[in-house]
């Protein structure tokens, strides 16, 4: 029997971070979408899914909590997708951003990864195949992001090494867990 891509994306993204919660923020201003797409990524996966109806509560919630992953629809009334994701990435703020619209338009589809969108989805495609994909790059964008968060903490850590090691006036030796010089 041939797999469809919806298996093999069901099965990816339920293994890819089985054990962790993406904590993901989704912006829309139609409640509907926010409902729908909540649904069905909780049935996909592990995922805490905060939902607000405007850029601007995306910010307050964006101060009380840390997330993995923002989804963000377009065409909002306060401000669009594209506002959104470019003020974040002024502030220096790299989460990962996933434009998620009905908006079929390449020119937004282009600034939206010019800007640094780590992904983009149009609403209106198949939703047995779309709600898996979205899974999945949420699921990879999160891995990514832990990834890059442990590959800087290493780098602060070994840093911090060098630092002591050129301040010490005396010798040092290091012995591992085994009691072997190391």
């Amino acid at each position: 029997m041939e797999k469809t891509v919806a298996d093999h994306l069901s099965k990816t993204a339920l293994t890819l971070n089985n054990d962790k919660i993406i904590k993901v923020l989704h912006v829309d201003d139609d409640e509907n979408s926010l409902s729908i797409t909540k649904l069905h990524l909780q049935k996909i996966g592990s995922f805490q899914i905060d939902s607000v109806l405007s850029v601007r509560d995306a910010y307050k919630k964006l101060k009380q909590k840390h997330y993995d992953v923002i989804i963000s629809d377009y065409i909002m009334p306060d401000r669009n997708g594209l506002e959104f994701l470019k003020q974040l990435r002024n502030e220096q703020n790299n989460i990962p951003f996933v434009l998620f619209t009905g908006t079929n338009r390449k020119e937004v589809l282009i600034d939206a990864l010019n800007l640094g969108a780590y992904r983009y989805f149009n609403k209106n495609e198949n939703p047995d195949t779309l709600y898996l994909e979205l899974a999945h790059s949420l699921n990879f964008a999160s891995l990514v992001t832990d990834i890059k968060k442990t590959e800087n903490e290493l780098i602060e850590s070994e840093n911090k090494f060098r630092a002591i090691t050129a301040a010490a006036r005396d010798a040092l030796i290091l012995i591992d867990n085994n009691g072997n010089c190391l």
